[in-house]
């Protein structure tokens, strides 16, 4: 799909945002027997519809997207908001009033709502050229899991305060995870689109399936993990004064610098296996894609 081009701001009664794109509709013409395309209107609330949910300790964010952006802030209430936005794509000639009422139905179709353990659970709908982005701001006071799952769209999380755990899982878009040492069990599932993890702790099952792979694991411990990049390039970020060894292998090859209090068991100049400190917690990564290569950075 063509980057679409914002063209006009209108201030219609339901407030929308109109921008187009190189995008087409096409249908069968009965006249000619061909096919007719028109290009694509593409129609956006211009506010977002706001939803507070309470918050108890303990409780997680639990966010569902068919397709749209995914992003996660550190807020400054005491609850969870979140901000949901449609937008929705059709022929250029569509009266307005088409685009107003599948804006509702998406605002509609939008479920927010806390579960009875406290969770804030999303559902935002979509597919097609149709979307709801979701930001979600959490209260100073969360501390428990983050479970987000991407249909279609970027997700970003550029604040998680004290989490626990992250647990993303994204179809397509690239992944952004900013973490933090409260988070000691990460699992990152991004299949299509570049990935950097960083700021986490402890445990960790990290997998690019397509695109480079970047990984900083800031307070290594636990029993280590997994880091992965099916096709690309990995490059994980460790402090050198920590404990802990990482074993890594690649399609063309692994570097793993020089670090004075760390040692290098070299089988192949694709397979290295790193000790720092005596040991401790064990990375496995592998960069198994054609020409993959694995970096080491202190």
């Amino acid at each position: 799909m063509n980057a679409f081009k914002l063209l006009t701001l209108s201030c219609l009664a339901l407030g929308i945002l109109v921008n187009t794109t190189g995008c087409a509709e096409c249908s069968d013409n009965e006249e000619t027997g061909g096919v007719t395309c028109k290009s694509l209107k593409y129609v956006e609330a211009s506010q977002p519809k706001v939803t507070r949910v309470n918050y108890q300790s303990g409780a997680s964010l639990d966010v569902k997207t068919v397709n749209g952006s995914i992003t996660v802030v550190n807020g400054s209430e005491d609850v969870v908001v979140v901000e949901t936005k449609p937008r929705v794509g059709k022929a250029h000639d569509t009266p307005q009033e088409e685009f107003t009422t599948a804006l509702e139905q998406l605002n509609d179709d939008t479920q927010v709502s806390g579960d009875a353990n406290g969770n804030a659970v999303v559902r935002a709908p979509g597919g097609g050229v149709d979307s709801v982005s979701v930001v979600v701001r959490l209260p100073p006071g969360f501390n428990g899991t983050i479970k987000l799952n991407q249909g279609n769209g970027s997700t970003d999380v550029k604040g998680v305060q004290g989490a626990t755990a992250l647990d993303v899982f994204s179809d397509n878009g690239s992944c952004d995870i900013r973490g933090a040492t409260s988070v000691v069990s990460t699992s990152v599932n991004c299949d299509n689109g570049s990935t950097s993890v960083t700021g986490v702790a402890n445990d960790v099952n990290i997998l690019a399936g397509n695109g480079d792979l970047f990984v900083e694991v800031a307070s290594p411990g636990g029993s280590g993990g997994t880091i992965t990049a099916d096709n690309g390039d990995i490059e994980l970020a460790v402090p050198a004064d920590g404990s802990f060894s990482v074993q890594a292998t690649a399609t063309n090859a692994v570097d793993m610098g020089n670090p004075s209090s760390c040692t290098i068991n070299e089988a192949a100049v694709n397979s290295k296996t790193l000790t720092c400190n005596d040991g401790g917690a064990n990375y496995v990564v592998k960069a198994d894609g054609p020409g993959g290569d694995v970096l080491v950075s202190y």
